[in-house]
């Protein structure tokens, strides 16, 4: 019979490039994840678990700030003198 943290290891390594090709990640990104999931299972599996998260998290939303009124933004030319 096989050992049972082999087991173990071969479906964490399966829920991890299931989880990879569910991700928010581009498409060369999966390929890469994967590839180090398949040829490193050791780094690429504790690689994995760190950083999990921030492959489905949605993108920063980019502030966006209102010009003022008076006095500018500053990036205006200055007016001529009279």
């Amino acid at each position: 019979m096989s050992n049972p943290w082999l087991i173990v290891l071969g479906v964490l390594h399966l829920v991890a490039v299931v989880d990879v090709w569910a991700s928010q990640l581009t498409r060369t990104a999966k390929v890469l994840w994967s590839l180090v999931l398949l040829f490193l299972p050791g780094v690429g599996l504790f690689a994995w678990a760190l950083t999990r998260g921030s492959a489905h998290r949605p993108p920063p939303e980019v502030p966006v700030y209102e010009e003022e009124e008076e006095g500018g933004s500053g990036d205006r030319e200055p007016e001529p003198a009279p």
